[in-house]
């Protein structure tokens, strides 16, 4: 059974040059509108609930951001696991048994099976790999290059 309150924050680094603070999601509440497929839902929003105002990437407000789905209908909303959580599930707080893990996939994917690249494509693929390497005509041997390392840079005084 998953948590009754559940958070997400994305574990990837933030890309250097990128502002933007700290992001975290509201997955599952407790006191939030749980969804339904009976449910008409005219429009949604993101609102940080830190600064209790809508929240756009990197317009927010200042500090840490809070955001919850809104809808116009239910008002807030249990978001639910989406695919980029499942694939970064370190993300989730608290972090996740390997049981509540199992269950996120099952919510995911009810089919029971993971989303994965047809076998017909993987047959036809250009990338270097061993046997378009020897399709190719290319050496088995492995890469040496031509030139040695460059010596680290002389400390400046």
């Amino acid at each position: 059974m998953l948590p009754a309150k559940l958070l997400w924050q994305d574990p990837r680094p933030i890309p250097r040059g990128n502002f933007q603070e700290i992001v975290v999601q509201v997955v599952l509440d407790p006191e939030f509108h749980e969804p339904t497929e009976d449910d008409v839902c005219p429009a949604f929003s993101s609102v940080c609930l830190a600064h209790d105002r809508l929240y756009s990437p990197g317009g927010c407000g200042e500090g840490p951001h809070l955001v919850a789905l809104n809808c116009a209908a239910h008002g807030y909303e249990n978001l639910g696991p989406q695919p980029l959580m499942h694939r970064y599930p370190a993300g989730f707080m608290p972090l996740l048994t390997a049981e509540q893990f199992a269950e996120v996939e099952l919510d995911l994917y009810p089919e029971g099976c993971l989303p994965r690249v047809p076998p017909d494509i993987r047959q036809h693929s250009t990338s270097p790999g061993p046997d378009f390497a020897a399709a190719n005509g290319a050496s088995p041997r492995p890469f040496k290059p031509r030139h040695p390392p460059m010596a680290p840079p002389s400390p400046r005084k």
